[in-house]
């Protein structure tokens, strides 16, 4: 196999993965990373949605100047006006100077906007108005101000189906989705996760090697919580073990959370059922089908019911139905 050249990227910022989802990422990272297009990327929590906006950033003709992030999820609705637009002296009571917003403290860079699902009704018809006008208002300004900015959003939501529910603007949502990118959980890339681990090691500077068996268990692991949760577990091992360590799977079980080392059994377990189904009456088989997904998108959202109904695309009120009827705590 050909040896692809890596390009230089700032410590803990490079994209490893050889697997062909990951190859056909970093294609299109490159091909829209020079024009000006508006992108929205999409992924589970944990799979790396602000390495990809960096890394478009970093291939864009805006990347000598700066990029802004915004975590949106953090910003109570009160404050988001000033948070992204800013103010000018005297607005409010304790404005005693004149402040830039995320906006104008971008200048001719980049402002991602992460989980821009987030964003409140009233958010959400501000930001639209920026991207259709590109001129902000600071708060206790008469004048707007002339922005131009590439926008990146992304989102562990399904905003189509916020939108069919209404609880995001439709118009907003295709004038942030021009270019979708979406990455795939790591569960879906598991050839790529024995090297990710070993670079996470290089990152800490823990002299240790994954043995076979080490190898075999992180691959059939079902990683919830995705790269982040592959990287917290690298920094575990690099100070729990000493240097030398052969990490074999009773050590890297040993560090994982309590309820991982049932992850695999369940994991097998799950597909059994659902091979199983494939045998009976289609009725049957479609509640069979039904019980598992539910079980799967309710633990996958750490147990939340309007999380796990907006993944889902059901109203709070019908999934507490279902779990109820399959006796599903």
């Amino acid at each position: 196999m050909k040896k692809k050249t890596k390009t230089p990227y700032p410590e803990g910022e490079e994209i490893i993965g050889e697997s062909q989802v990951m190859e056909e990422l970093r294609e299109l990272i490159k091909e829209t990373a020079i024009s000006d297009a508006r992108i929205l990327i999409t992924g589970e929590s944990g799979t790396g949605k602000e390495l990809v906006a960096r890394a478009i950033h970093r291939g864009s003709l805006r990347a000598a100047f700066p990029f802004v992030t915004v975590n949106c999820a953090a910003i109570p609705d009160t404050l988001i006006e000033s948070e992204l637009f800013g103010y000018r002296k005297g607005a409010f009571t304790g404005a005693l100077s004149d402040h830039k917003g995320k906006f104008e403290a971008a200048g001719h860079g980049t402002i991602f906007l992460d989980e821009v699902a987030d964003l409140s009704p009233g958010a959400q018809a501000k930001l639209l108005r920026v991207i259709q006008e590109k001129r902000i208002e600071p708060l206790g300004s008469e004048q707007s101000v002339s922005v131009d900015v590439r926008i990146l959003a992304s989102t562990n939501k399904n905003l189509a189906a916020a939108c069919a529910a209404g609880r995001f603007r439709e118009d907003l949502f295709y004038r942030l989705n021009v270019i979708p990118i979406g990455i795939p959980p790591l569960r879906e890339r598991r050839g790529d996760i024995p090297a990710l681990f070993r670079y996470f090691l290089s990152l800490m500077k823990a002299d240790m090697e994954l043995n076979p068996e080490g190898e075999a268990f992180l691959a059939a692991y079902r990683w919830p919580g995705n790269i982040r949760e592959l990287r917290n577990l690298a920094e575990r091992c690099s100070v729990q073990f000493s240097p030398g360590k052969k990490l074999g799977e009773t050590a890297l079980r040993s560090l994982l959370l309590e309820k991982a080392p049932s992850g695999i059994h369940e994991e097998k377990k799950r597909i059994l059922d659902l091979r199983n189904a494939l045998e009976r009456g289609y009725n049957e088989a479609k509640e069979l089908f039904e019980q598992q997904y539910l079980r799967y998108q309710l633990e996958k959202h750490g147990g939340s019911v309007s999380k796990t109904a907006s993944a889902a695309g059901l109203t709070p009120a019908s999934l507490r139905a279902k779990l109820e009827r399959y006796r599903i705590k």
